[in-house]
């Protein structure tokens, strides 16, 4: 039925940091949206990979997007 499965918002939630241990290699979350990365040791690589949950308001309750 499109009245009951209708997803009306998405939003951004809850935060992790995650670091990259060697070159180009980060690891992916599932329900994770990137939202930014930091270098902070000076060699002009990425170190650490900042990430939220992706959620969807339906039927009344907020749900992280591998359940969706």
């Amino acid at each position: 039925d499109a009245q009951v499965n209708r997803i009306y918002e998405i939003r951004l939630a809850g935060y992790i940091e995650g670091k990259v241990y060697y070159q180009n290699v980060g690891h992916e979350r599932a329900g994770y949206v990137v939202t930014g990365v930091v270098e902070n040791t000076g060699d002009h690589f990425v170190d650490n990979i900042q990430m939220r949950a992706l959620q969807f308001h339906r039927n009344g309750q907020w749900i992280n997007t591998p359940f969706a």
